[in-house]
């Protein structure tokens, strides 16, 4: 009996000395993942989906079949559906099934005319700011343009985007957040121009190239103009290929605004690099 004693006394004790965990036990702890992590990363996929033409306008979003593919539960995908209501992507209706947003012909013409005068704002600005080095970055995004044209779709927009942030990265950070977002829900649209071959329209080479010597110039106001004459035809474009019968008048007053209003107030300042 007393060496079961002993022996209780002995597992009694290094019990006892065993360290108490008082953390939290956090996600990363138990071996799940942040939720928030989660959440954001199903909101990307989504929306990459929809903005790619793999959804198109009108669409149901099935949610059992999209937590399934994404391996989450529904909690995290009903939130990314909301956020991508609040971006006005998708319509999720309480009590209905999520759907890409319809077609909307006033929303284009609004979010276009925003765009198109915002953007030759924030380039207006930012142009004569520019270093050599960023211009630079802006002839290597032609070139890899070129080489992607005709081959890789997502290559070419990357190299858009980027191409087209550059000349507008001197503009006020609220400003660009502004643009981010309006080109987010611009972009559901221009799928459907781009749909097919985004990167052969040979017009959009063109003003490019006319972008580009515009930078190198610093001449903001070419380049806003030219900005707002590629945004206009491109939206003047999805709108002829989907609802023909109506006049883009929203959009051509936003471009007669941008050409009809002289000179904009672009900063006196010595541009960054530049030798």
């Amino acid at each position: 009996m007393v060496r079961t004693n002993r022996t209780r006394t002995q597992v009694t004790k290094t019990v006892m000395a065993k360290p108490v965990d008082t953390e939290p036990a956090t996600s990363s702890r138990m071996g799940r993942r942040d939720p928030s992590l989660t959440v954001r990363t199903v909101h990307r996929r989504l929306r990459d989906e929809i903005l790619s033409g793999r959804y198109t306008f009108g669409d149901v979003l099935p949610q059992v079949q999209l937590a399934q593919r994404y391996g989450v539960s529904r909690t995290p995908l009903r939130e990314a559906l909301r956020l991508l209501e609040e971006e006005g992507l998708i319509d999720a209706e309480s009590n209905r099934r999520a759907r890409v947003a319809q077609f909307r012909f006033d929303d284009l013409e609004a979010i276009s005319a925003q765009r198109i005068m915002m953007s030759a704002v924030a380039t207006s600005v930012s142009v004569p700011r520019l270093s050599d080095a960023e211009v630079a970055d802006m002839s290597r995004d032609l070139g890899a343009m070129e080489r992607a044209r005709d081959q890789d779709a997502e290559a070419w927009k990357q190299a858009n985007v980027h191409f087209h942030n550059v000349h507008m990265s001197h503009a006020p950070l609220l400003l660009r957040q502004d643009l981010e977002r309006l080109s987010d829900r611009n972009a559901l649209y221009r799928s459907v121009w781009t749909r097919d071959a985004p990167h052969s329209d040979p017009q959009t080479v063109v003003e490019h190239e006319e972008l580009v010597r515009a930078c190198e110039r610093r001449d903001g106001v070419a380049a806003a103009h030219g900005m707002a004459r590629h945004q206009a035809r491109i939206a003047i474009a999805v709108m002829a290929q989907v609802v023909p019968e109506q006049e883009p008048a929203t959009i051509r007053a936003a471009l007669n605004m941008v050409l009809g209003a002289g000179r904009f107030s672009s900063p006196d300042v010595a541009p960054a690099g530049r030798n």
